[in-house]
């Protein structure tokens, strides 16, 4: 089994360690790994070779202690930091995946600290990477003591919200469910290979159809109380306008009564003319 070329862009300290499981999978004793390695070299990584003379150069030790100060994470610590202070998550970018870029540059950034430094560290880093504040809260609050399990509780966390959400989504005005139910119908019959799919369709269209017609049944109350209403008034107009109408008509009789009087009381007694 023959080791991976390093070029220099690959992280030296991941490549290092492939490199002592491959020499121990062919039983290669020092000098022959430190030719191995010598010929594994390529780009900016075999620059390497030409600033040591021929002895150094098949010399295991000497050749990764070169290597180390060229491509080492202990001369870009301070580089390192300085990314994993400014790291956040990605719109697109997964848990998962945030958690393994936070363990490696904590490493790269802290080449010399212990390992149980390096998990509490991690463990900080990656929560403040969290976009999300709620997850962040609920993170600190849980007082985790290892990466693995920030990672999963961000994981779960991240799950429930989106479930949330699409639970809670504003559903379509009624209007339009006959075209959603009509979406329904072509998208069932095209999917006549999965029953449980298509009963699940007509199951909804169902629902549909009763909601659309509670809704234009309700509307049609509305409008019939409406129209009785406005009648009602109508017919109770017509009693106040005959009323009035009777009322003047007895108001005039009245007045032609007193008028008929007004003039028997100006004529003349006949009798009182035929006495003189």
């Amino acid at each position: 089994m023959k080791p991976v070329v390093y070029d220099g862009k690959e992280d030296w300290e991941e490549y290092l360690s492939r490199f002592e499981i491959v020499a121990d999978i062919n039983r290669l004793d020092v000098k022959e790994k430190g030719l191995y390695l010598a010929g594994s070299l390529a780009g900016a990584a075999r620059a390497v070779l030409s600033d040591l003379d021929t002895e150094s150069r098949r010399d295991f030790t000497q050749l990764t202690s070169s290597l180390q100060r060229r491509f080492g994470s202990e001369c870009k610590s301070e580089m390192f930091r300085a990314k994993l202070q400014t790291r956040v998550k990605g719109k697109e970018e997964s848990i998962s995946d945030l958690s393994r870029a936070i363990r490696k540059l904590t490493r790269q950034a802290y080449p010399k600290a212990q390992q149980q430094v390096l998990e509490t560290l991690s463990v900080d880093y990656f929560i403040d990477a969290i976009v999300d504040p709620d997850i962040r809260l609920r993170l600190r609050e849980a007082q985790l003591e290892t990466l693995t399990q920030a990672e999963t509780l961000a994981v779960r966390l991240e799950s429930y919200k989106l479930a949330d959400k699409f639970r809670n989504r504003p559903v379509r005005a009624v209007e339009g469910m006959g075209d959603v139910a009509k979406a329904l119908d072509d998208k069932s019959a095209c999917a006549s290979n999965a029953p449980p799919n298509e009963k699940l369709v007509q199951s909804l269209r169902s629902e549909i159809e009763s909601l659309k017609k509670k809704v234009e049944s309700k509307d049609g109350n509305r409008s019939g109380q409406g129209q009785s209403g406005r009648s009602s008034h109508r017919g109770n107009l017509n009693p106040k306008w005959s009323n009035q109408n009777g009322g003047n008509s007895q108001k005039g009789h009245i007045n032609a009564e007193a008028n008929r009087n007004s003039e028997n009381s100006k004529k003349p007694d006949s009798r009182a003319v035929a006495r003189k």
